[in-house]
């Protein structure tokens, strides 16, 4: 996911204060390392959100941090599923990846 798509996503989701569910396919031609910076986005809700797929995580850290975005703006949320790509084959990866997942961060209230 690089940057510009990364933008267009948050603008789309930004203006469906609605939405319930949302699936995002991750693209697995990026190889983005740009970072996101959380405080651009001081007004972007989520309160309806209650369903999150995300197919094909390269595990890259733009994807992480769109990723705490969204669960940290959805008050509602009660199932996110994420798939790893299956291109990520490096164990250390995964291992990381597994344990930045169950590191607090804010969640919505």
């Amino acid at each position: 996911m690089d940057r510009e798509a990364l933008s267009c996503a948050l603008y789309l989701i930004k203006n469906s204060p609605n939405l319930t569910t949302l699936s995002i396919r991750s693209s697995s031609r990026s190889s983005s390392t740009d970072s996101l910076d959380l405080e651009v986005f001081p007004d972007f809700k989520l309160d309806h959100l209650q369903n999150l797929w995300i197919v094909a995580m390269r595990i890259l850290p733009i994807e992480f941090k769109f990723l705490k975005l969204l669960m940290s703006r959805a008050s509602m949320l009660k199932q996110a599923f994420v798939e790893v790509d299956s291109s990520v084959y490096s164990l250390e990866d995964l291992k990381v990846f597994k344990e930045s997942i169950w590191e607090p961060y804010p969640i919505a209230s």
